[in-house]
């Protein structure tokens, strides 16, 4: 079985562009209407929400499963590595799936692991944590979306917020 560590960052970042632009495609506007996906009455918009929670629970799990402390810190810095790809590739989706898996409780706690990180991952890091934050709505976010061109592949989460 293959392993995150197995693949080129660029390439990863690349595939899950090409996947949330795939997903997020086949979302039809009456999907949208009514808040239908609260309603299981939205199966596109409830399958793309559902690839980033999976993608969320699949990269830390890369980081928990790894038994050996300093090929745990180098699963977290190949997160990182393909998060900046991410983000130079304006791919939001995937972003805020990264967003999520490090900042489970499981992952978070490896407290050693952390401290393990180099400084300019540790750096990049707390500024996805701000970019990403649902604070005040995530302002942050939506301050640093307003300046990208496009293409851009948005936040899901995001703009179902946006609906309600």
């Amino acid at each position: 079985p293959y392993q995150l560590l197995d693949f080129h960052p660029l390439e990863f970042a690349r595939q899950l562009t090409l996947r949330d632009h795939k997903l997020l495609r086949k979302i039809q506007f009456t999907e949208l209407l009514r808040t239908r996906w609260m309603k299981n009455e939205a199966p596109n918009v409830e399958a793309a929400g559902e690839r980033v929670n999976k993608l969320a629970y699949w990269l830390a799990y890369q980081v928990v499963s790894e038994f050996q402390l300093k090929k745990r810190v180098k699963v977290i810095e190949h997160i990182l590595k393909i998060s900046k790809c991410m983000v130079g590739m304006n791919s939001f989706n995937s972003l805020m799936a990264v967003y999520l898996a490090l900042n489970f409780v499981s992952v978070t706690r490896l407290q050693q692991t952390w401290k393990l990180l180099s400084a300019k991952y540790l750096v990049f890091w707390k500024k996805i944590c701000k970019l990403m934050s649902p604070r005040n709505n995530f302002k942050n976010f939506r301050i640093f979306y307003q300046s990208k061109k496009f293409p851009i592949v948005p936040c899901q989460e995001i703009w179902l917020k946006d609906l309600v």
